[in-house]
C-alpha cells in the first residue's frame, strides 16, 4: 500500500511533534491515519475500542512486555481488544519518509455483528470464537485480501459519498470476518495435535502437513473429513477464507521458505521436496505468493 497523502488542514500534532494524525469517523469506527516524522522510542498509545492496525511505510517496534518485542512491517496487520495499551518504537521515521500506519477503532457492537455471523457458518466445533482469546493482541503477517478490504474501508471513509455509512459497515464486517479467518487457522495450527480428533477441519489440516508431497483433491480430503464434497468446500472456505488448494499452496510455499533458509539444496530439489512439479512452478506461484522469487528470499536472509 502506496502511503497516504492527505490534506494537512485537518491534522492534529500528537506526542510532541512525533506523530501526526488525521481522523475520518462513520457512526460505528474511526479511522486514523499516523504519520510519525523523527525516531523516537517508548511511544505508548491507549486503545479503548476494539482496533485494527495496518503498516503502510516504515517500520515499528512494538514491545510485548519489557524485553520482548517484535517488528511491524507494511502489510501485516495487529488485531487489538478494547482497554489496550502498547508502546511502539520508531526506528526509520523522518520527515522525508514518515513511517505510517492505519487504526480502525470499532464499536464492539459491531464486532459481536461479525463474531456471532463467523460462528454460525463454520465447523469450530466445540470451539465458540470470539474477538481475542486471551485478551491479547493478534499479529498477523502479509495477507493480500485483507489488504485489499483496507484499502478499500480508507477509500470509503475519506471520500465524501452519500451511502458512506453503509459501505462503511459493510466493508467493516468482511474485514473483521476475513481477520477471524485468519486466525481461525492459527487457532487450528497451533493446537491441531490435541483438537485434531474432535475437529474434522483440524484433522484435515494435520493431514495435509503431513501428505504434502501427495496429490491432494478436494475428493479425497472431504472423504478424509467424513463429509460431502460441497459441504467440505464451503466449510473450510467459510471457516480459513481460503479453499483447500490455496491452503493446500500456502503451506507448500511455507515449506519452501523454511528449506530456502536452512539448506543449500538447489531449486529442483526443494521443488521436488515440496511437492512442486518442477523448479519453474515452485519459483511461479512462490513469487505470486511472496512478492519475490525463492533465490531472492533467500538472498535477504543472508
Amino acid at each position: 500500500m502506496e502511503r497516504i497523502i492527505l490534506p494537512l488542514t485537518k491534522e492534529k500534532i500528537l506526542e510532541e511533534y512525533v506523530e501526526r494524525r488525521i481522523s475520518f469517523t462513520t457512526e460505528y469506527a474511526q479511522l486514523n491515519i499516523f504519520d510519525t516524522t523523527k525516531i523516537a522510542e517508548k511511544i505508548t498509545y491507549q486503545y479503548e475500542k476494539p482496533s485494527i492496525l495496518s503498516m503502510v511505510t516504515g517500520r515499528k517496534v512494538i514491545w510485548k512486555n519489557a524485553v520482548e518485542s517484535y517488528d511491524f512491517v507494511p502489510g501485516e496487520t495487529l488485531v487489538i481488544p478494547s482497554s489496550q495499551k502498547l508502546t511502539f518504537d520508531f526506528p526509520e521515521a523522518n520527515i522525508e519518509n514518515p513511517t505510517q500506519c492505519l487504526t480502525f477503532s470499532i464499536d464492539p457492537s459491531k464486532i459481536m455483528e461479525a463474531v456471532h455471523f463467523f460462528n454460525q457458518n463454520t465447523i469450530l466445533e466445540k470451539k465458540t470464537y470470539c474477538w481475542d482469546n486471551d485478551n491479547n493482541p493478534i499479529h498477523l503477517n502479509y495477507n493480500e485480501k485483507v489488504q485489499n478490504l483496507i484499502k478499500g474501508l480508507v477509500q470509503i471513509f475519506t471520500e465524501e459519498h452519500p451511502s458512506k455509512e453503509m459501505f462503511a459497515d459493510l466493508a467493516i464486517k468482511d474485514l473483521i470476518v476475513r481477520l477471524l479467518q485468519s486466525n481461525a487457522r492459527l487457532i487450528l495450527l497451533e493446537s491441531k495435535e490435541v483438537f485434531g480428533q474432535e475437529n474434522r477441519l483440524a484433522f484435515i489440516v494435520k493431514y495435509i502437513q503431513e501428505n504434502l508431497t501427495e496429490s491432494l483433491t478436494v475428493d479425497i480430503l472431504a472423504d478424509k473429513a467424513c463429509m460431502s464434497k460441497s459441504n467440505f468446500f464451503k466449510c473450510f472456505k467459510n471457516t480459513f477464507g481460503i479453499t483447500p488448494l490455496e491452503y493446500i499452496l500456502s503451506e507448500k510455499i511455507k515449506l519452501a521458505k523454511k528449506m530456502l533458509a536452512q539448506s543449500n539444496l538447489s531449486l529442483d530439489k526443494i521443488a521436488f521436496e515440496t511437492g512442486f512439479s518442477n523448479a519453474a512452478y515452485l519459483i511461479r506461484q512462490f513469487k505470486k505468493h511472496e512478492q519475490k522469487t525463492p533465490g531472492e528470499y533467500r538472498n535477504t536472509l543472508r
